[in-house]
């Protein structure tokens, strides 16, 4: 292997890593909103969307607690966002029961965003 596939290499898995480490903190922060969601009596799934030019992911009228947000600022600026949402669907759907649809180019209140809702089974 040359030296430059050496450094492109290393370059993409420092990328791959970086962004499954901030996908595992959103799993962890959907995780507690589901929890709070059982606890108050709502079963259903947990919708979040990031609209298009935003770094904020939010939770929809769908999801128990309506309105809650985590920052994505830094992830975003770095990574590729479809990147990091495919990641975190890996992720996801690696634990048993747990159900993921995504949906890269969907509309939301007639705006364009990513909406990704996970269903637990």
């Amino acid at each position: 292997m040359t030296k430059a596939q050496e450094i492109r290499n290393r370059r993409l898995e420092k990328v791959q890593n970086d962004i499954t480490v901030h996908a595992k903190k959103v799993f962890d922060w959907m995780l507690d909103l589901i929890n709070s969601d059982t606890q108050k009596g709502y079963f259903g799934p947990i919708e979040v969307v990031l609209f298009d030019n935003q770094s904020t992911i939010k939770t929809t009228a769908l999801s128990g607690k309506k309105g809650t947000e985590y920052e994505l600022g830094d992830v975003l600026i770095q990574h590729d966002r479809l990147a990091f949402f495919s990641t975190l669907k890996k992720i996801i759907e690696q634990e048993d029961g747990f159900k993921v649809n995504f949906y890269p180019d969907a509309l939301y209140y007639d705006s364009k965003c990513i909406r990704f809702q996970i269903v637990i089974e």
